[in-house]
Order: structure tokens, then C-alpha cells, then sequence
């Protein structure tokens, strides 16, 4: 029996993998090691001779270095907490980085980036200093367990058919979080948190948000712009400063009234913003069975001058061209928090005309 019992627990430790000054390794992600790395061997000489679907693994540690990778791969830290990526220096500049990890190529693949911490690519360059920058196309990439956090683009990313998909991470004091063009983005029990300004989609950049939190960015939370597309289930915006939560078919330089940038928001909270949603002209939402509270300003508003946005470049007086549509028991309420909008009404025709001021300004007849 006790010949039993010593087996066993010798089987145990060799399944948990323990190692000496490391913690409990996952026997999953031991025996899936192509090739493990300790902080005195560099990452991209390992990621040049992997072959497509090889796993890189990282032991715990810093590195200072900048990686690029052109094919599928999975690179991960297999400690007890994240291994470290630092940026190495540009060239270019004493004070600038190059970006953490460079995705490029055509039909990269799949890459996959679990359980680190990118940090600390900063500074003016080119390329732009990021956490991950991404110049590939026909490539799929999931951020698992991973922190992106003091960058000047936490993730910048381009191309054809290319999607990024993040995965209980956090993006976090970043100058700005993410910033994505023509790219399918994901954020899944995710957080984008204390950046100056948060997540950012242009042209026909498509983002989806499910039981991820938005909260504390300095200038936004969420900006859509050009024909960029929104969705959010049962996510929290919150805190975000000087415009707000979600901006929908605005840019920060111009009205852009050609812009149709749309949003479908699902079960979401939109709570102590300045405003909770922005919408261009020509925006359209639907929104259902969420709440939108406690923000400074409007609760939902046009960026028309009839809803006074002074943040942002105003469209001329008229009338809001696009649409929003509520389903579900939606809340607005308890918004003008600052009392800036008390005497303005409720602009529009919507369900909520009748509130106290300052919750909804959609000055239309196109809101069902």
C-alpha cells in the first residue's frame, strides 16, 4: 500500500511538472513545447527555425527583445505567471521601441500568443511602436491570458481577411489601445482599461465585444468610424472621459457625414461616462435590453448642434439621418449627472421625450 501511495504521488508531481524556482507547469502545456526557452536564449532565433504549428514556450522571465513572426505558430509562457516581452530599441531614436511583436506576411496563418506580458514599446517610430502590430493578411491570431500595457498602440493592427481575437486579456495604459483598419477584432472576457484613448476602428473594421469591460480611457471608450461595425453583449462601458463611452460615426477630426458606422448592443451597461453614446448623422443602432445611467452628460445624442457635443466637430442644425432602434426594455435614465443639459429637453422622436433633460438627443423622425 505505501509502495502505492509513493507511486502515485511521484506520477502526480511528474503530471503537474513541477520545476525548481518556476511553480506547477500544466503537463498540457509541457508536453506541447516544440522548444522551451529560458531569458538567456532570444525568442526570434527560435520563431525562425519553427516549423508552422511548432509551440515556442517561454519559461518565467523578461526579455528584451523584438519578435516578428510570419507563420502560424503558438508562442506561450508556461510558468506561474506570464513571461515578459520588452521592447527592444529603434534604431531610429534612443528614445523610441520597435513594437513588442510584428505579425506580417500573406497567409500567415494561425498564431497564437497565450500567457504573456508585452510591455513597453514606446516613443515615435516607424514602424509605430505597439504591443502587437499586425501587417498580415489571411491570418488569424488569439491573445489568451496575455496583458498588452504601456505601448503607444497597445495593438495596431491592418489587412485582408485578418482577425484578432483576445481572450480574458487586458489592454491597459496604453496611449491608445487598440487601433484596427479593414480588421475582425474580438474581445471576449476581456478589458480595455486606463489607455488615453481606447479602442479605435476604421473603414470596414468590425469589433465584437461579449462580457468584456471598457473603462477608465482618458478621451474614449469604443470610436467607430467610416463603415466600422460594433456589437456588444452583456458588456460594461464605463468611466470613459472627455467624450465617452461609444462614439459611432464620428471622427475626431471631422463630422464625417458620409460615415454609416453601426452598432448592435445586446444586454450592455453604459454607466459614468461623459456622455454614454455618440452618434454621427448618419449612424444606425439597434440597442436592446440595456441600460444607459449616471453619465455627465447625455445619455444618447447626436452629434448635431441642437445636442450641444462641444468635444467634438458638429455636424450643421438638421435633422439625425440615421437610425436607432430599441428593443427589449431598454433604461435611460439618471443621466446629466452635471446638470449642463437641465432646460434642453429630450430632442427627437423616441420613447424617451419625456424624461427629465438631458438623456436622449436624437433630433429625427427615424427612431422606432
Amino acid at each position: 500500500m505505501g509502495r502505492a501511495i509513493i507511486a502515485l504521488l511521484v506520477v502526480g508531481m511528474i503530471a503537474v511538472g513541477v520545476v525548481e524556482g518556476m511553480g506547477p507547469v500544466l503537463s498540457s502545456q509541457a508536453s506541447s513545447c516544440t522548444v522551451t526557452l529560458t531569458p538567456d536564449r532570444t525568442i526570434q532565433n527560435a520563431v525562425d527555425d519553427a516549423s508552422p504549428g511548432d509551440t515556442v514556450c517561454l519559461e518565467i522571465g523578461t526579455w528584451k527583445e523584438s519578435i516578428t513572426i510570419d507563420k502560424g505558430l503558438t508562442l506561450m509562457g508556461i510558468g506561474s505567471k506570464p513571461a515578459t516581452i520588452k521592447a527592444a530599441p529603434s534604431e531610429q531614436s534612443e528614445e523610441a521601441s520597435k513594437p513588442v511583436v510584428t505579425i506580417r506576411g500573406d497567409r500567415v496563418g494561425h498564431v497564437v500568443l497565450e500567457s504573456l506580458r508585452l510591455v513597453e514599446s514606446q516613443g515615435q517610430a516607424v514602424p509605430s511602436p505597439a504591443g502587437i502590430r499586425g501587417i498580415a493578411s489571411h491570418v488569424s491570431v488569439d491573445v489568451i491570458d496575455s496583458t498588452i500595457a504601456k505601448n503607444a498602440f497597445g495593438v495596431s493592427a491592418v489587412g485582408t481577411d485578418a482577425s484578432y481575437d483576445f481572450q480574458n486579456a487586458q489592454i491597459s495604459m496604453n496611449e491608445i489601445a487598440v487601433q484596427v483598419t479593414d480588421v475582425n477584432i474580438n474581445f471576449t472576457n476581456s478589458t480595455v482599461s486606463n489607455n488615453r484613448e481606447g479602442v479605435q476602428l476604421s473603414r470596414a473594421a468590425q469589433a465584437r465585444f461579449e462580457n468584456a469591460t471598457v473603462t477608465d480611457n482618458d478621451v474614449y471608450g469604443i470610436i467607430a468610424q467610416d463603415t466600422s461595425q460594433v456589437g456588444l453583449t452583456k458588456t460594461r462601458i464605463t468611466r470613459n472621459k472627455r467624450l465617452g463611452g461609444l462614439i459611432l460615426g464620428v471622427t475626431l477630426r471631422e463630422a464625417n457625414l458620409k460615415s454609416q458606422a453601426s452598432a448592435q448592443v445586446d444586454e450592455s451597461t453604459f454607466n459614468g461616462n461623459i456622455n454614454g453614446i455618440l452618434l454621427g448623422i448618419r449612424a444606425e443602432m439597434t440597442i436592446a435590453s440595456s441600460a444607459i445611467t449616471k453619465n455627465t452628460r447625455w445619455g444618447l445624442a447626436s452629434t448635431l448642434k441642437t445636442c450641444n457635443i462641444s468635444q467634438l466637430p458638429q455636424a450643421p442644425r438638421g435633422q439625425f439621418e440615421g437610425n436607432v432602434t430599441f428593443e427589449g426594455g431598454n433604461t435611460i435614465r439618471d443621466n446629466n449627472t452635471s446638470g449642463n443639459l437641465d432646460g434642453k429637453g429630450n430632442p427627437g422622436d423616441h420613447p424617451f421625450t419625456e424624461s427629465p433633460d438631458g438623456q436622449v438627443c436624437l433630433p429625427s423622425g427615424k427612431n422606432e
